[in-house]
C-alpha cells in the first residue's frame, strides 16, 4: 500500500505550532511561492527565469554554506524583487544535533544574510519541516518567525508522478496559501515538469505570487 503523502498541511495540526506561519488570511487571489535548499546553479537560475517570465515573486529559503559560494545568484534574486530567508547553515534536521548547535546554525546563516544585505526579514523554515513547539516559541522570542506551508509540491520525491502533483496543486490553491518547492538538484527533474505549467495556471487564473511579509 502506497504511504499517504499529504499535499495540504492539516489545519488541526497547524494549531499546535503557533506562532509559526502557514498561510495568510483573507488574501484574495494572492499566494506565496517559496523555494527551499538553494541556491543551486542552473536550478535556481531556472526558477528565476520562470518567475521573471510570469511576473511572480517568491521567497527563497537558503542554506547558509551555499551563500558565499553562489552570491551572484542571490544578488540576482534580490535585484529581481524576491526575498531571501533562513534554512539553517548545513540543512540540518532538528533533533539530529543539539539545540544550541542548531540555534547557532540559524544565527550564523542570518549573520551572512544580513552582512551581504540579502535579507530584510527574520523568516526561518526548518529543513524537512521538523521542529518543536518550544523551539518555535524560543525563535519567536528572539525575533524570528518560523514559516511552514499550506501546500507542498513533493517535487523532491522521485516516487511521485510530477503530473499528479501538478494537478493536486492546481486543485488546492487557495488565497493566502504558502506553497513549497525546492530549487535543489534532487528536485530538479520534477520541478521542470511541475513549475512551468503551475505558473502558467496561476497567471491564466489571475493569481499573483508575492514575497512573504510580516504579520
Amino acid at each position: 500500500m502506497r504511504p499517504f503523502k499529504p499535499y495540504s498541511f492539516p489545519s488541526w495540526l497547524a494549531f499546535f505550532f503557533k506562532p509559526a506561519l502557514f498561510h495568510y488570511p483573507n488574501e484574495s487571489k494572492r499566494i506565496f511561492l517559496t523555494f527551499d535548499d538553494g541556491p543551486t546553479p542552473q536550478v535556481t537560475e531556472f526558477v528565476l527565469d520562470l518567475l521573471k517570465q510570469y511576473d511572480m515573486r517568491a521567497t527563497f529559503f537558503v542554506v547558509g554554506d551555499k551563500i558565499e559560494k553562489h552570491l551572484d545568484i542571490l544578488n540576482r534574486a534580490r535585484s529581481e524583487g524576491h526575498s531571501i530567508a533562513n534554512h539553517t547553515y548545513f540543512h540540518t534536521v532538528y533533533n539530529r544535533n543539539s539545540e544550541p548547535d542548531y540555534l547557532s546554525e540559524i544565527a550564523k546563516t542570518q549573520d551572512l544574510l544580513d552582512g551581504y544585505g540579502l535579507s530584510t526579514n527574520r523568516f526561518f523554515r526548518p529543513p524537512h519541516g521538523r521542529i518543536s513547539r518550544s523551539l518555535i516559541k524560543k525563535l519567536h522570542q528572539s525575533g524570528y518567525r518560523t514559516v511552514m506551508w499550506k501546500l507542498l509540491s513533493w517535487d523532491f520525491d522521485p516516487t511521485i508522478n510530477p503530473l499528479h502533483s501538478l494537478q493536486k496543486l492546481k486543485r488546492r490553491t487557495r488565497p493566502g496559501h504558502i506553497v513549497v518547492f525546492h530549487d535543489s538538484k534532487k528536485a530538479y527533474s520534477s520541478l521542470k515538469i511541475i513549475l512551468p505549467p503551475y505558473l502558467a495556471f496561476l497567471k491564466e487564473k489571475g493569481w499573483r505570487s508575492e514575497v512573504l511579509q510580516a504579520l
